[in-house]
């Protein structure tokens, strides 16, 4: 499955249609000018060294030349290798010892981090000091029309919560198979206007809703990161919009945003192009039943860059992708999460999804966000504790409102224990909850007014090696 040249088919198309819209600077760019400037920055990239199957890293905020880098290096065949400009120096100097890049693009947010990664060998070029005067005195690179299925286009780095970050292949015909899914989920058209906010080191920055609306014909307008006033702003204007639930989390708490809270935690139902299985043991489980979800289809990854073993551990003999996730199906097909195989709690010989618990403790008015882990138990081996960050605006409950609240809607082996309130919650620089840390987060917590509560409201007061 091979893609034609998707900027000098949509300069060919709609040479005169706005591509993006850089929502820093207003500035508008054309598919024309963009296929301009992408062949010439495709012709920069070659005459500094890059040739096909070689990684060019990039380092930046959200910004249309991210989308240029992107669609240069295929163009010329290389492998663009986005870095996490939240990760500090010293943990991204391992992807560029595993990835090994040939050059490094960078934003002037992270020059400093550039500059400690740039070893010798590595051609750095400043997105803001020399980026406008290369593409001026470079020549347009005539590369092929046809970009090849399997050739690796990016490589997007895991956020290494379980060990060292892996990088996580991304083909062409990845991109092709998730734009035919995005416009059968989102109806994506050639006059459609979507906003690019989410980073750039994941895969949904990249794919959701950027690239396919590109694909499309249509209009992307890049924020430098999330911003709920301005994103809202910016809404009245938005055909098509994706966010993690982080951020509607956010927006939650701006004036006039629609909250809906219809099917929370549904990932929807398995798209066109994508075979999806629960399986339980070796069978497909049945309606409701949670197990661990597994995948086929031509757009799933081939794989770990470099890391044949963990490849083939990821797998099945007959091709199923094992994804780690546990999740079930409710009767109309649709998806739901209920958290990584590791973070599953068995409570009196039930298993305890955490997921279906914060999905619950998500709709209470007053709960901004929360985690539940398993705790050891003498009596039933493990209990839930439930870590809450409450909304500002609204009155604080209490425990035994939320133990209310979790009762109405959950069997009771499944409410949580105890409730703890927090100020945060930790995260990795990818922003991924890391609930091994779930302790810390209460320590930080310890100036609060509201102290760690059992299901009855009543505080609990800490011992040597646990709570009475």
């Amino acid at each position: 499955m091979h893609l034609v040249d998707v900027t000098a088919k949509r300069a060919e198309l709609c040479p005169d249609r706005v591509a993006f819209v850089n929502a820093a600077t207003g500035r508008q760019i054309t598919y024309a000018e963009l296929d301009s400037r992408v062949a010439r920055l495709a012709g920069a990239l070659q005459a500094r060294g890059a040739r096909a199957e070689d990684r060019v890293a990039i380092i930046c905020r959200n910004r249309p030349e991210f989308f240029e880098a992107l669609f240069a290096c295929a163009k010329l065949g290389a492998i663009l290798t986005p870095l996490n400009w939240r990760m500090p120096p010293h943990e991204l100097m391992a992807i560029v010892r595993d990835c090994s890049p040939k050059l490094l693009l960078f934003g002037f947010e992270d020059a400093d981090t550039a500059r400690e990664l740039a070893r010798p060998g590595i051609c750095a070029i400043s997105i803001d000091d020399d980026y406008e005067v290369i593409l001026r005195e470079t020549r347009p690179l005539e590369g092929s029309r046809v970009w090849s299925g399997d050739a690796v286009w990016t490589l997007i780095y895991t956020s290494g919560t379980t060990g060292e970050p892996k990088g996580v292949i991304q083909t062409v015909q990845m991109a092709f198979v998730n734009y035919v899914h995005a416009t059968q989920a989102f109806g994506v058209r050639a006059c459609d206007r979507t906003l690019n906010f989410l980073p750039l080191f994941h895969t949904a920055g990249i794919h959701l809703l950027a690239l396919p609306t590109l694909m499309a014909g249509g209009t992307v307008t890049v924020l430098p990161g999330f911003d709920a006033p301005r994103v809202m702003q910016l809404l009245p204007e938005t055909d098509l919009f994706f966010a993690v639930p982080a951020v509607y989390r956010q927006l939650s708490l701006e004036p006039g945003f629609p909250l809906a809270l219809r099917k929370i935690g549904s990932a929807g139902k398995p798209q066109l192009m994508l075979d999806l299985r629960i399986d339980v043991g070796g069978r497909d489980a049945k309606v409701g039943e949670t197990g661990e979800i597994w995948m086929r289809g031509p757009g799933l990854t081939p794989g770990y860059w470099g890391r044949p073993e963990e490849t083939a551990k990821a797998f099945t003999a007959d091709g199923w992708l094992k994804s780690g996730d546990l999740g079930s199906r409710d009767d109309d097909g649709c998806i739901f999460i209920a958290g990584r195989i590791g973070e599953m709690y068995i409570s009196g010989g039930e298993n305890i999804f955490p997921a279906e618990v914060e999905n619950v403790l998500a709709r209470h008015p007053a709960v901004f966000e929360a985690a539940v882990t398993g705790v050891a138990d003498e009596k039933w081996g493990e209990v839930g504790c439930a870590y809450v960050q409450l909304r500002k605006e609204v009155a604080p409950p209490s425990a035994a409102d939320l133990d209310g609240f979790c009762r109405s809607r959950l069997a009771s082996y499944k409410v949580p224990r105890t409730f703890v309130f927090v100020n945060d919650l930790p995260r990795t620089a990818a922003g991924k909850l890391r609930k091994h840390l779930l302790g810390r987060a209460e320590a930080a917590s310890c100036g609060s007014t509201m102290p760690r509560l059992d299901a009855l409201g009543r505080q609990i007061r800490r011992k040597r090696g646990g709570y009475d």
